[in-house]
């Protein structure tokens, strides 16, 4: 069992399954759109467990945040550092994409068919400036702050949940000791159990890795991504100068080789990489940074649940390269000062597209052509088939800068790496036997039935009341006569 863990976790097994994954699609074209429902159940049982994950990460984080040295300026550090990271990455794959004329040399020929793919029928949709009058009124209920944290934690936002989560995490850390010990005795194992529950989903990333393989495939094969080659070239360029000079800032720090540092970050890197959620790597990289590279863990257990919501680098790119893509393709070249100004608009679009994910992030993107004065309408279709190749890097990007700002914030930090066990001192481990007995199994099979019992008569009196209260109108329009008893 332990020989098929490794085999599965190794990044060539990874590979393999992106070549069978590619094969697949090669023999049935058809695959990917089934093997996306895969994808999407994977990711829930991945937020299953990353969610919770996160938000006990961060009330421990700021706890333990408060006892380091020079605590306030730390933060302050993290989070100016963070908004000055994305800004100049922004402004570096802006100016790539401006010196490799983005857009700009693509032939009047390949333009049309970059045009004609927002008139297929799939992509038509009616815009008018005038409401229809026929429509069906839309209730709308907008609330300037959030009222509710568990409503926050169900649906799902993310940096919501994270903002919740700091201002009970504050009110836990200024409580004394004495009184947080209970407390903070109950989160740790909670987190443990958390934290291995999604070591434990990410040995199923070569079933994603196939799917992921089966999409791109699928993308790379249509004319957009054809068309789309003047974009890529800048944003990977981007992307590589930013992870090589992040893993030099981390190397700086720990003495090492930057080549020795991306190796001890292999497997968070290969999880981002093919894991379409960041939170899928959090442990890995948790891990790897307090245990291989001896980073404080008060820091890192505080810093890399938050930086996959507001640490944005790869968006800050995407969004940066874009605007130059789009001015280029429009025949307006960007001169340097509209070169930092669509820099500070992609920071500020990778800020607002905190609670968007996937190609629905692409529409934040108009903010930032805004101050340009041009449209992006016409050419979403094809940068929804470059973000499917565009998101394993984005997320790599991402945790990479995390760490490159781990590494300025620790300074005068002592290290906590872990020794390397000598061969002579390695002590076996025992093995941990769980007795059940016969009275206890009935016991918990008895309870599991009730909860399933319960939810089940829930749903049958919530789809009762709701019938009631949405009674269908007789199709015929003929009064029925009252029945005489």
């Amino acid at each position: 069992m332990g020989f098929l863990l490794t085999l599965v976790r190794h990044p060539m097994f990874l590979f393999v399954s992106l070549a069978l994954g590619v094969g697949a699609w090669a023999i049935w074209p058809g695959i990917a759109k089934p093997l996306s429902a895969v994808s999407f159940a994977y990711l829930s049982l991945l937020n299953m467990g990353a969610v919770p994950l996160l938000v006990v990460a961060v009330f421990l984080g700021v706890r333990r945040m408060f006892t380091l040295p020079q605590a306030i300026p730390r933060l302050l550090a993290l989070a100016f550092g963070g908004a000055l990271v994305m800004f100049f990455a922004a402004l570096v794959g802006a100016s790539l994409a401006d010196l490799t004329n983005a857009g700009g040399s693509i032939p009047p020929q390949d333009i049309r068919k970059l045009g004609s793919m927002s008139l297929t029928s799939e992509s038509i949709a009616s815009v008018s400036l005038k409401p229809d009058d026929n429509a069906a009124p839309v209730e709308k209920k907008q609330r300037a702050a959030i009222d509710n944290f568990f409503a926050a934690l169900a649906f799902g936002s993310l940096p919501a949940i994270l903002i919740c989560a700091l201002f009970f995490a504050v009110a836990f850390a200024a409580q004394p000791h004495a009184k947080a010990r209970g407390l903070q005795a109950q989160f740790e194992p909670i987190y443990r159990t958390l934290e291995l529950l999604i070591d434990r989903l990410n040995d199923f990333l070569p079933v994603v890795a196939f799917a992921l393989a089966a999409s791109i495939a699928s993308a790379a094969s249509s004319d957009g991504m054809a068309l789309m080659q003047s974009f890529l070239l800048p944003y990977f360029a981007t992307v590589l100068v930013a992870v090589m000079v992040a893993a030099y800032a981390m190397a700086l720090h720990v003495g090492q080789s930057p080549f020795a540092v991306l190796e001890a970050l292999r497997k968070p890197i290969v999880v981002s990489l093919f894991a379409s959620g960041p939170a899928a790597a959090i442990p890995g990289f948790i891990q790897a940074m307090c245990n291989e590279l001896g980073f404080r863990r008060d820091l890192v257990e505080f810093t890399a649940p938050l930086a996959p919501a507001f640490l944005r680098v790869g968006e800050a790119v995407f969004f940066a390269v874009m605007a130059v893509f789009v001015a280029n393709l429009y025949g307006r070249d960007p001169v340097p000062s509209e070169l930092v100004v669509i820099a500070l608009a992609s920071t500020a679009a990778a800020f607002i597209s905190v609670n968007v994910t996937g190609v629905k992030s692409l529409a934040v993107g108009s903010v930032v052509l805004a101050y340009l004065d041009l449209p992006i309408d016409a050419l979403l279709p094809a940068f929804v088939i470059a973000e499917v190749v565009c998101e394993g890097p984005r997320n790599v990007l991402s945790m990479l800068m995390a760490g490159a700002l781990l590494a300025v914030v620790s300074r005068g930090l002592p290290s906590e790496q872990a020794p390397k066990p000598m061969l002579s001192t390695v002590i076996p481990s025992e093995r941990v036997r769980v007795v059940l007995t016969r009275g206890r199994a009935a016991v918990a099979t008895v309870l599991v039935g009730l909860c399933m019992a319960t939810v089940y008569l829930a749903g049958v009196g919530a789809g009762a009341r709701k019938a009631q209260s949405h009674k269908v109108p007789d199709p015929t329009g003929v009064k029925q006569p009252a029945r005489s008893n």
